[in-house]
């Protein structure tokens, strides 16, 4: 069986964020951060059907011919040639734009009316953006 994948170009970059850090009793302090946005890739491509045995294994069905033949009785969900339920399996992947290189930074904060008057906050700098696979079962 031959097909082809018509698959659109990845697109995960890192856009410019003006991030407010606040902590009640203290100055507010802005940072220059990122934040990561695009557009990743995820495929549902099916597979042979197998057929599970009756101690609970399952056997793969590899020829094309009977692949076809599946896949046409996959209405009755029963391989007649054997009368054993099918298995559909397939190989799924998902993936998302998320952060590839990170910095982090320790941001200090006046705190006039508190005690000490200084509080540090440590801060996730977002530096780079990529397409990731999310792990499915």
């Amino acid at each position: 069986m031959v097909f082809w994948l018509r698959v659109q170009t990845e697109v995960c970059r890192a856009e410019r964020l003006q991030q407010t850090i606040k902590v009640r009793g203290c100055e507010q302090r802005t940072v220059v951060n990122r934040y990561c946005y695009g557009q990743c890739n995820s495929f549902f491509i099916p597979r042979p059907a197998t057929a599970a045995r009756r101690k609970g294994r399952r056997r793969t069905v590899t020829a094309l011919s009977a692949i076809a033949d599946d896949i046409a009785a996959a209405s009755s969900s029963r391989d007649s040639r054997r009368g054993r339920a099918l298995t559909w399996t397939a190989f799924r992947s998902c993936s998302y734009c998320r952060q590839k290189r990170v910095e982090w930074i320790t941001v200090g904060l006046s705190c006039p009316r508190r005690r000490p008057a200084y509080r540090r906050r440590r801060v996730q700098i977002v530096k780079e953006c990529a397409c990731a696979a999310l792990t499915l079962d």
